[in-house]
């Protein structure tokens, strides 16, 4: 894919984890906002924490068309191919909600993966916007 440079590619095999900025169109950041902020407003039984502070969406991308037709039609998953030179398989979409600042002090720790899954190839992407909504 266009506009992942090569040493991009070598940062991620060499690291496991690279950030990848501008490499989404306006569009695409739009419709997924979108997406985002109608998940945020719907809640349904795999939302946990709607009136918490920290608020974890499992599959919102089931519910909203935005977010399923970002994951459908987005260059995402031809980014992550590029980047890993190999072919890529949809796993599962989340919605993480926590607002700017301390909730509460946590532990050291890594976010490491805690699917079912395992290997050099599973990867997770982020998309870190700054909603408009729970301001």
């Amino acid at each position: 894919m266009s506009g992942i440079e090569q040493q991009t590619i070598d940062a991620f095999h060499r690291d496991g984890a690279v950030l990848i900025r501008g490499i989404l169109s306006r569009e695409w950041l739009d419709l997924i906002e979108s997406g985002l902020e109608w998940a945020e407003s719907n809640p349904n039984g795999m939302s946990a924490g709607v009136n918490l502070p920290l608020r974890i969406d499992q599959f919102p991308a089931s519910q909203s068309k935005d977010l399923a037709q970002a994951m459908r039609a987005s260059p995402i998953a031809e980014i992550v191919g590029t980047v890993l030179n190999s072919p890529v398989r949809f796993y599962m979409d989340q919605m993480f909600y926590k607002p700017a600042g301390l909730i509460a002090p946590s532990a050291w720790h890594q976010d490491t993966s805690y699917y079912n899954v395992a290997g050099p190839g599973f990867v997770s992407t982020l998309y870190q916007g700054t909603p408009v909504w729970r301001s």
